[in-house]
């Protein structure tokens, strides 16, 4: 299956939008109840001066996991990639018979990111304005709620300006992707 979808941001003019972001992902199934996919998002200006409170922003659960909300950085533009494995946890069923479990899925993932025309932000808190992080995670999904992700990415590129060793957990509800 391949999705593409498109979230406008800023001042729309009938169907057209001063900052556009596409999404295109890619499941691919990967046994009986594993799934391998791909993603990749990106979005600029148009036209116009962007607001910084209007920026695109990288870091953070739907993002590049392993930073903080908008650690890599802000700008007028971003491009995006995600690569991320899910599979059930091994051996669980001859464990338990608990249908809970049946909903958990562990995750690994790679996530790489770069901001485009950086913001004076940027500047100031020396974010990196470009990142690669690698990790691993647990996705539950809750029915009627959708899903749950509990992720631990640990920085693969130089963080500038974040005084942190390790990696960095994040929190989402619904779909990364």
């Amino acid at each position: 299956i391949i999705s593409f979808s498109n979230a406008n941001r800023g001042y729309d003019i009938g169907a057209f939008s001063s900052y556009p972001r596409e999404n295109i992902k890619k499941f691919i199934p990967a046994g009986k109840k594993s799934s391998f996919v791909i993603a990749a998002k990106g979005g600029g200006k148009l036209n116009g001066n962007m607001p910084e409170f209007a920026a695109y922003s990288l870091g953070g659960p739907y993002s590049v996991r392993g930073f903080n909300i908008s650690e890599v950085g802000t700008g007028d533009g971003f491009m995006m990639g995600s690569a991320e494995f899910r599979t059930p946890i091994p051996f669980i069923d001859r464990i338990t018979t608990n249908t809970f479990f049946n909903n958990v899925r562990l995750a690994a993932f790679v996530d790489a990111g770069k901001v485009f025309s950086p913001t004076i932000t940027d500047t100031l808190y020396d974010r990196p304005g470009y990142a690669i992080s690698a990790g691993v995670g647990l996705r539950l999904f809750i029915p009627g709620l959708g899903p749950i992700s509990f992720d631990y990415g640990i920085p693969l590129t130089d963080t500038k300006g974040v005084n942190r060793t390790g990696g960095f957990f994040t929190f989402g509800m619904g779909d990364m992707f």
